[in-house]
């Protein structure tokens, strides 16, 4: 795994697959709590 790098250094598919991951989450929780906020205002107005 020590090999040198030639070039410009990529991340690994490692990486990129865990940065990929957190966007991901990220944009989950985005959409969930909108989401959420939404059911929890029409709950709150039905009251």
């Amino acid at each position: 795994m020590n090999q040198k790098k030639k070039g410009p250094v990529k991340p690994t598919n490692d990486e990129r697959l865990v940065a990929y991951k957190d966007l991901e989450r990220n944009i989950v929780n985005e959409i969930s709590n909108e989401f959420y906020t939404k059911e929890k205002g029409k709950q709150e107005k039905k009251r």
